[in-house]
């Protein structure tokens, strides 16, 4: 033992208990040797599907080799002081010209921008760790083919990318073994139920719902739609497709029909269904969960709940779907494209853990048209990177298919995206179930008395100072608000309310912001929409006449901008000025070759903005240029101009939740922010400080509300507030 001769081993982890003098009495310990081996096995496995099962298992060895210092031993054995275990492991991978050195190095802190690494962590004087090499032999290990070649325009960002997917195998193997021995064997994570036996809960299904009988009307087409999609998963080979269905046909499971028939067809082992919003989510999974059984559906979101309320027959479905969350270990995982993105994109080891699972995957994304265009080169880049060389295959799916292909040939010349859906223009005739008509410019007054004589009518609007003015001017009976002022659970249960009541015949006149427009269905006969982005309009147009039972001349879609000018937020001010001059040329909007005209325009116009935040430019660097944390830093899909949330107890589940929050006071744990998730309202530091009076402060960014009035049971959170002399929207 040499330096160490005073400990009986050396020690990579230790489970103790308090003796009779208050004394540490050592239980059981595992070697260093035993954890680096084991994490070595672990992040093999996770590479192999990517061809880095070598490079992965020696930042297995190499990862806590600093351990064997004196100093290490110390703290672990004695409770010294805090010693830099990782940069040992870091100064011997760079040595040997591994890239996974950067991995080892940042296993605990996270991925850092590489200069800074080397200049205040590599360079410095670390404790003496020679005592690993007798037990611990750091072999070669070569990178797979893909690293450093020059087939593609951006090298550097193929070379940033898999370090952070080398991470992720290292970070996830780590904490795994260390999670398996510090429980002593008594966590058990669930991996649900293989592709093949999910291709035959989905044909039974199917069969179950005789789906593939549709003899007339939208369903026939519907069920076109579904074979085709079935048939062409069992013989495509991996890559990258578009499925272009529209508004209507049965997207969400046609799309799940490929995936795991192809997912079968090419020996992966997951779907992963990335949708736009957290407002949709729920209703994807349900129907998933009916198909495939709960115990294989992960839903993965900020306000996703783990707890035995939500988790079924099986007590013990909540916890290990708790467990799966962390690292994506499901056959079928739900989640949302801030999630899926910004994991892609982020050097937080607890972040990182779930993306090495996305390789041999077939990702679905759903509206692919919402991805920011702000983001859209590094995320078209991620799309196609994860296609080339990270055996996945990657689904965009939409009816208002944008210009993605441009980007992905920006990135790799020659690549082809291929089209799942067979005759995309006849569909579009075939689906088709709504005109749209330009109304100009009204006034607020106006649209409110065009509303009004309607018993079941839409209106979407780009604000949500618009919301709930316009909404304040409609005859009580019968109407209803919906925006981000509401909590999910109030938007939940309104939604419900307006499906009853369309169902019955009711007088129902709801106005919206666009919180609506993807996968709420909803079907109205007639729907009013704000100018806004060719996408979002039709989307609306995917409210109306939505089951096809009317003819479609009498539905119609009112597009119109009011004469009352506000602001708009610059996200939307450029989609709707485009969308203007294809509406001025009295053309059909919904036709595919209109839509493929509008992204054409709007990314042109877009240019430099393109990838605002330069996270290209960041990883395509020289190596030694990469800057991961910066990239982590400033990659965020939703702007972060509403960071402060506001709880509203509500109802008895939530107003228990209250004491909770206070028992944990200033620090909360995540599990209690996402049970509070839905019950809550996200506003800007400006509309939190206004509000204090009102608020019982918990900390500097989370606040219960104190005074019930200034929620309201119809509108939410109140838009102006008595004590102060702010008003917000």
């Amino acid at each position: 033992m040499g330096s160490v001769k005073k400990y009986s081993f050396f020690a990579a982890h230790l489970i103790v208990e308090e003796d009779e003098n208050g004394g540490k009495c050592v239980i059981k310990g595992q070697t260093i040797e035993e954890h680096c081996k084991n994490v070595s096995i672990i992040a093999r496995r996770f590479a192999d599907p990517f061809g880095a099962g070598d490079a992965a298992a020696l930042c297995g060895l190499a990862h806590d080799i600093g351990k064997y210092s004196k100093a290490f031993q110390k703290r672990i054995w004695e409770d010294g002081p805090k010693v830099d275990h990782s940069a040992a492991g870091a100064i011997e991978l760079k040595k040997m010209g591994s890239f996974g050195f950067l991995c080892v190095a940042g296993h605990h802190a996270g991925l850092s921008n590489i200069h800074q690494l080397i200049s205040e962590r590599l360079t410095k004087k670390v404790q003496p760790y020679e005592e690993y090499k007798d037990d611990i032999v750091l072999g070669s290990a070569s990178d797979p083919s893909f690293v450093g070649k020059r087939d593609v325009q951006y090298p550097g960002f193929v070379l940033s990318f898999y370090i952070r997917m080398l991470f992720s195998c290292l970070v996830d193997a780590d904490y795994l073994d260390t999670e398996l021995f510090m429980s002593q064997g008594n966590i058990f994570r669930a991996n649900g139920s293989g592709i093949s036996e999910l291709c035959g809960r989905m044909e039974n299904y199917i069969k179950s719902n005789s789906w593939l009988e549709g003899r007339d009307g939208i369903n026939f087409y519907r069920s076109g739609i579904l074979k085709r999609c079935i048939n062409y998963g069992k013989e495509s080979s991996p890559g990258i497709f578009t499925l272009t269905v529209p508004t209507g046909g049965g997207k969400t499971c046609a799309s799940l029909a490929f995936a795991l028939n192809h997912a079968k067809k090419n020996g992966m082992k997951r779907v992963i269904y990335v949708v736009p919003y957290c407002a949709i989510i729920d209703q994807t999974v349900d129907v998933y969960n009916k198909i495939l059984g709960e115990e294989n559906v992960l839903a993965h979101y900020s306000e996703a709940e783990f707890t035995d309320s939500e988790s079924g027959k099986d007590p013990n479905q909540a916890e290990l779907k708790k467990l799966a969350a962390e690292n994506w270990d499901m056959p079928v995982v739900v989640t949302t494209a801030v999630q899926f993105f910004e994991s892609l994109f982020s050097n937080k080891t607890s972040k990182c853990r779930k993306i090495h699972n996305i390789a041999d995957s077939v990702i679905v994304f759903d509206e692919a048209q919402t991805i920011p265009v702000d983001f859209i080169k590094p995320c078209v880049f991620a799309i196609t990177e994860l296609a080339l060389h990270y055996h996945s295959s990657c689904i965009l799916c939409t009816a208002t298919q944008p210009s993605l292909e441009m980007f992905i040939n920006e990135y790799k010349k020659g690549t082809i995206v291929r089209e799942i859906s067979e005759n995309t223009d006849d569909l579009y005739r075939l689906f088709k179930r709504v005109n749209y008509e330009d109304l100009g410019k009204c006034s607020e007054d106006e649209i409110a008395l065009h509303l009004s004589d309607y018993n079941r009518v839409l209106c979407i609007v780009s604000t949500r100072s618009r919301a709930r003015s316009l909404y304040e001017k409609l005859p009580n009976e019968g109407r209803y608000h919906l925006s981000t002022r509401m909590t999910p659970e109030h938007r939940k249960r309104t939604l419900d309310t307006i499906r009853e009541r369309l169902i019955d015949d009711k007088s129902v006149r709801v106005v919206s912001t666009s919180l609506i427009e993807a996968g709420v269905d909803l079907d109205f006969p007639l729907v009013y929409r704000e100018l806004a982005g060719l996408d979002s309009m039709i989307q609306a147009g995917g409210r109306c006449n939505r089951e096809g039972r009317e003819d479609p001349g009498a539905s119609k879609v009112f597009v119109f901008r009011f004469k009352e000018l506000k602001r708009l937020p610059s996200s939307m001010k450029l989609p709707a000025e485009v969308a203007e001059t294809i509406i001025m040329k009295n053309i059909e909007i919904d036709s595919p070759q209109t839509i493929k005209e509008y992204f054409d325009a709007l990314y042109y116009h877009k240019s430099e903005g393109l990838d605002r935040e330069k996270i290209v430019e960041k990883l395509n660097n020289r190596p030694s240029d990469f800057r991961f944390a910066d990239v982590g830093e400033k990659f965020k899909l939703i702007d972060t101009f509403e960071n402060k949330t506001i709880f509203i107890p509500r109802d008895l589940k939530s107003n228990a939740l209250v004491d909770e929050i206070r028992k944990h006071g200033e620090v909360l744990t995540r599990s209690i922010y996402r049970q509070t998730g839905k019950y809550s309202v996200s506003v800007s530091e400006r509309v939190f400080r206004a509000l204090s009076p009102a608020l019982e402060m918990i900390n500097e960014e989370f606040a219960i509300l104190a005074v019930s009035k200034y929620y309201s049971q119809e509108t939410g959170l109140a838009e102006d507030f008595e004590g102060g002399d702010a008003v917000f929207g």
